[in-house]
């Protein structure tokens, strides 16, 4: 039974009042035109039956409206308590998207501003690699016309050596001649009678 509430003799209206002060939420009535279709519903069915009953209970009729005076200010209270309640929930869930919201933009931000960071290294990463290509590609010219100074180089020595080696030939050749040439002389000296060598020699001397 409903704390504080007294029953008033009569089965249907008892089950209404208790159902209207039910501890569980959800066990009362959830609208008022509940209570009202109920009420009615009664009021046909002991019109329906015996008709003594009002004149047995004199001051029922009064208990009953005041009951659900009572009852009608309660929910009246439950009605404003929940409206308040909702608009409380509404409130924090407009502040929770409004948060959400920001930290949103904050997200946004910080990915355009990653985004940025990335273009500009992507950037500087490729002018650096022209500039390595240039480097490079300065580096080969380079690099070609020593070869090619170098290759030029050795032809001139190589022509020059080959003309040192000609000359020497012939320097060999020359000498050879000479000796060839003393050596007949002296043959021819030695083969004379010693008058003509002592005559040969003077001469020489």
């Amino acid at each position: 039974m409903a704390k504080g509430f007294s029953p008033i003799g009569h089965e249907g209206l008892d089950q209404v009042v208790k159902q209207c002060l039910a501890k569980d939420p959800a066990a009362r009535w959830q609208r008022m035109q509940q209570v009202q279709m109920e009420l009615k519903l009664l009021a046909i069915a002991e019109r329906q039956s015996d008709t003594s009953v009002v004149a047995r209970h004199p001051g029922l009729e009064a208990a009953v409206r005041a009951e659900l005076q009572r009852q009608a200010g309660e929910l009246a209270g439950l009605e404003r308590a929940v409206t308040a309640r909702t608009s409380e929930l509404a409130q924090a869930v407009t502040t929770a998207l409004d948060d959400v919201q920001v930290q949103f933009a904050e997200v946004e931000k910080c990915l355009e501003a990653s985004q940025q960071r990335a273009d500009h290294f992507a950037q500087s990463a490729a002018h650096a690699a022209e500039s390595t290509e240039r480097e490079i590609a300065a580096l080969q010219v380079g690099l070609a016309g020593q070869v090619h100074g170098i290759e030029h180089a050795a032809k001139g020595h190589a022509h020059a050596i080959e003309s040192i080696k000609a000359s020497m030939a012939r320097n060999e050749d020359y000498v050879e001649r000479v000796v060839e040439a003393l050596e007949v002389l002296q043959s021819m000296i030695l083969d004379q009678p010693v008058e003509h060598q002592t005559v040969a020699v003077a001469l020489a001397s």
